[in-house]
């Protein structure tokens, strides 16, 4: 019997393994790409179906465990959501999308102080992350801690000077922090850069409601409610704009 050179049979039995890992990581991104499309879609369910998948072929795939927590996430499943990505970092744990979605997912939870550590851990990880310096202030701010959610809200303008959501939220600090003059050229500046954000409207209304402009106030206040009315977790504000809109008007 012809003996197979053992050099030849390692070589052989190594490609065959190389194959059949390429073969797992192909099907294996194929669910994760169609669960990435159904998410976008918003089709979470049948996300978490090509998640799971891709999961049963490489359940190494640490990429796939941030995006199905993110997908829990969406279903607001927080525990699953938090599992997820705990694994996921623990295979892979210099993922700054694992810390940063981590850290959203805190934040559902009411968790500030534990959201912080992640968006800083993401941003250690990537100095120019915009979102995770966004969301880190939104933190603070709730934790009222208003140096540093200025200090977050001020490096995301820097690295994007055209984010109006930014230049509200710091808006919303100054106002806070009693510094009117402040709050008003950010809100100014947010309406031009985009002027359908009904919660600019809302807080330049409030400010000028409180300094006794009340023409300038009811204009704005009425604009919020035009953007606002067909969002339904704005339905509260908007019974209680018409209140003040009622008082100013009957003066």
């Amino acid at each position: 019997m012809k003996r197979v050179p053992l050099i030849l049979l390692v070589i052989t039995i190594a490609l065959t393994s190389v194959f059949a890992v390429n073969s797992f990581s192909k099907k294996a991104e194929t669910y994760r790409n169609k669960g990435l499309s159904l998410f976008k879609a918003g089709k979470y369910n049948q996300a978490l179906n090509e998640y799971d998948k891709a999961l049963a072929i490489a359940p190494q795939y640490a990429e796939v465990f941030v995006e199905r927590g993110m997908t829990f996430l969406m279903l607001q499943q927080f525990d699953k959501a938090l599992s997820d990505l705990n694994q996921a970092l623990e295979i892979k744990p210099l993922m700054r999308m694992g810390f940063y979605n981590r850290g959203l997912t805190y934040n559902k939870l009411a968790k500030n102080a534990e959201a912080i550590k992640d968006y800083t851990s993401a941003i250690e990880l990537a100095p120019d992350f915009a979102e995770a310096y966004f969301n880190r202030g939104l933190s603070y701010k709730k934790l009222e801690k208003y140096k540093e959610s200025l200090l977050d809200f001020n490096k995301v303008i820097e690295l994007n000077p055209k984010n109006a959501q930014a230049y509200l939220q710091r808006g919303v600090v100054y106002g806070l922090l009693k510094e009117t003059d402040s709050a008003l050229k950010d809100y100014n500046i947010a309406l031009e850069l985009n002027p359908k954000i009904p919660q600019i409207y809302y807080q330049r209304g409030l400010i000028y409601y409180n300094t006794s402009k009340d023409d300038y106030a009811i204009k704005d206040l009425e604009r919020y409610i035009n953007l606002a009315q067909n969002d339904p977790y704005l339905k509260q504000s908007i019974q209680e704009i018409q209140t003040i809109l009622t008082s100013l008007k009957n003066k």
